[in-house]
């Protein structure tokens, strides 16, 4: 188990992520058309290669 704002390991983001996403679309019915992934990430400006999450300042 990580720490509060402690990186994890390359294998560890790769199992949250990538296959945490492939179990989500494992289960959708066949007849969805269109899936929008959105990281939460996502929302903050360049951090120069330093750790972000939901505790850093916009």
């Amino acid at each position: 188990m990580q720490k509060n704002g402690e990186r994890g390991a390359p294998e560890s983001i790769h199992t949250v992520y990538v296959d945490g996403l492939r179990s989500v679309l494992d289960v959708l019915p066949p007849t969805t058309r269109r899936v929008i992934y959105i990281s939460s990430t996502g929302v903050y400006a360049a951090a120069g290669g330093q750790w972000v999450d939901e505790d850093t300042p916009c």
